[in-house]
């Protein structure tokens, strides 16, 4: 095996080895080729190449979700690291641990007018757990170094033999530091790494084995614990709202045992993978219509809690976050090591450890009788049997086609689903006939679902399905440039000619105005890009041209494919503000 001859680079692989890391995502440049060949010849890593570092950031970010372990980035110098951000900071507010590995120029060949040189260092401080930058090693170009007037690395080369190992030493507790960062707060984490020319140099790897370090497990708090205990016991109205999350067959066995109880609610959404029939999963179902009825404050007030308890990460639903900001819970819990935020401005009480653990320990008592399940789920249920009335009804429209794709997707697929519109009209229905879903929530934004979604089926083992709004598609659509695409992979894309979050909004001004800055209306079809890049595709305008793609999209194939749907921008939000009207009706 061959490895490159500058110690820092052969200290940063070596490192990622030790802890764990397998997967490097690698986009080209000449300042990385250190790494970039080292992490290639080296049998325990399994390297991708993804040419666009925003999309290859994404890309990153869907396999992580999937192994729930860290994925690497490795990137040249310039404004190719600027590229990660966006991944990052979504990464960041979903506790998904990336580490940014971004080749510099020397320290004293910044600002000096050499092509593609930034101040890189601290770059993506505020959206990592550990940012810093390994020291230069001066065993490796010494006579460059030399060179320089504002190096102040060396005065003479006689101090190298005395330096360097300091240098090493000091790397080493960088990688440690960083790697151990990295695992055990779920987080980001960059660093920088300077190279002095010559940078394709490689010898026979004889690179010392490093060790990982250990870290101590983290103690449940067990005063706020009994806390909690406390004040379920106490509660007649006890709410668990819970978010992201991640599958897992135990936590929903702990999670069905307190949604039995009479004193507790349960409210999940399609991201939280629950499957759980007891919860009430569709929010905006149960909340829009009760915010339109004439006794809205009498109904809000029954479903007022005593206690909220939160889980996993953020939730899509805004219902929700303005109904419990008007109506507070005297207290609020977060469980788990998922940020706790004080969503819901009631100062919000952080109990860490795994949710598992923790909610295996939560077992209230109460003597007191409650309606308050009851409550809420009768007013679900009459919702619930409106929705089926309306739907049945729905023209050909964003509503319409949510409606036929349920009914339609296998339950063998997993579903990435673009943010605005599209994943608010997946939370409209019934998510457990289908697969696990995710969803780019930590930011929310539109960029990146496509790469996500790509990423996600690289290491799964499902088919994967990728539905997205028009903007959201052609915005990343680099990710089609990704080789080696299975293919049992898909992507719907409900093209209606622009953003249609906002003529869902309530606050959006329809004029010219509007359709440019804000809707920015556009013509553009995909079937160029599918074309250009080998993928399948296939497009529908009305109802029964819907029918007949789906009969045969979801069947295998020799590449992937994409399936186009039109439709009509004007009348869907009409048709979406008419279905909470009619959900209100008593």
């Amino acid at each position: 095996m061959k490895i490159s001859s500058i110690p820092s680079a052969q200290l940063t692989v070596e490192s990622c080895r030790a802890y764990g890391i397998k997967h490097i995502i690698i986009s080209p440049g000449s300042r990385s080729a250190p790494l970039a060949l080292s992490f290639t010849s080296h049998s325990d890593f399994e390297c991708h190449s993804v040419v666009d570092e925003r999309s290859a950031a994404f890309f990153a970010l869907g396999i992580a979700q999937q192994l729930k372990a860290p994925v690497a980035l490795l990137c040249t110098s310039g404004s190719a690291v600027l590229n990660y951000l966006p991944a990052i900071a979504e990464a960041y507010y979903s506790t998904i641990p990336l580490l940014v590995l971004s080749a510099d120029r020397p320290t004293y060949r910044i600002d000096i007018g050499d092509g593609q040189t930034i101040r890189q260092e601290q770059v993506m401080a505020k959206f990592t757990s550990f940012s810093g930058a390994l020291m230069q090693d001066v065993s490796h170009a010494t006579e460059s170094i030399l060179m320089s007037n504002r190096q102040q690395l060396l005065h003479s080369e006689e101090e190298v033999k005395r330096l360097q190992p300091k240098q090493k030493q000091a790397n080493i507790e960088i990688l440690h530091q960083a790697l151990s960062k990295l695992w055990d707060d779920r987080l980001p984490v960059h660093l920088n790494i300077p190279f002095e020319e010559p940078l394709y140099h490689l010898k026979t790897s004889t690179v010392a084995p490093i060790q990982k370090r250990s870290s101590l497990p983290s103690k449940i708090d067990q005063n706020k614990l009994d806390e909690l205990q406390a004040d379920y016991s106490k509660a007649n109205k006890v709410l668990i709202l819970v978010g992201v999350l991640e599958p897992n067959d135990s936590l929903r066995e702990h999670i069905q045992k307190l949604a039995q109880r009479p004193d507790t609610l349960v409210f999940s959404e399609s991201l939280s993978n629950l499957k759980l029939s007891e919860a009430i999963e569709n929010i905006d179902v149960l909340i829009a219509p009760l915010e339109i009825h004439k006794n809205s404050k009498d109904y809000f007030q029954k479903l007022q809690p005593e206690v909220l308890i939160t889980l996993g990460g953020l939730v899509v639903s805004k219902k929700i976050k303005k109904f419990l900001r008007r109506y507070p819970p005297q207290k609020h819990y977060h469980l788990g090591n998922t940020p706790a935020y004080d969503t819901y401005f009631r100062d919000v009480h952080a109990l860490q450890g795994e949710l598992e653990k923790l909610l295996s320990t939560l077992n209230p008592t109460s003597d007191a009788a409650s309606t308050y399940r009851l409550i809420g789920q009768q007013h679900m249920k009459r919702h619930q049997e409106k929705h089926l009335q309306y739907i049945k009804k729905l023209p050909f429209s964003d509503f319409h086609v949510f409606y036929k794709l349920w009914k339609k997707i296998p339950n063998n697929y997993q579903l990435h689903l673009s943010n605005s519109s599209t994943v608010r009209y997946a939370q409209l229905f019934d998510s457990k006939p289908l697969g696990l879903m995710f969803c780019n929530r930590g930011t929310s934004g539109i960029d990146g679902s496509i790469s996500t979604a790509l990423g996600a089926a690289q290491v799964n083992n499902s088919p994967t399905l990728c539905i997205t709004g028009d903007l959201s598609f052609f915005y990343d659509s680099n990710a089609l440039w990704k080789n080696g695409c299975p293919p049992d992979m898909r992507i719907i894309i409900i093209n209606n000619q622009g953003g249609g979050i906002f003529r869902i909004l309530p606050e959006t001004i329809k004029d010219r105005l509007f359709e440019t800055y804000f809707e920015t209306q556009h013509q553009l079809q995909a079937k160029y890009l599918a074309r250009m890049h080998g993928w399948g595709y296939s497009s529908a305008k009305n109802s029964w041209q819907l029918d007949g793609r789906l009969k045969r999209f979801f069947k295998s194939s020799q590449r992937p494919k994409i399936l186009e749907i039109f439709t009509p921008n004007q009348t869907n939000p009409k048709i979406l503000s008419s279905y909470f009207k009619y959900l209100a009706q008593h």
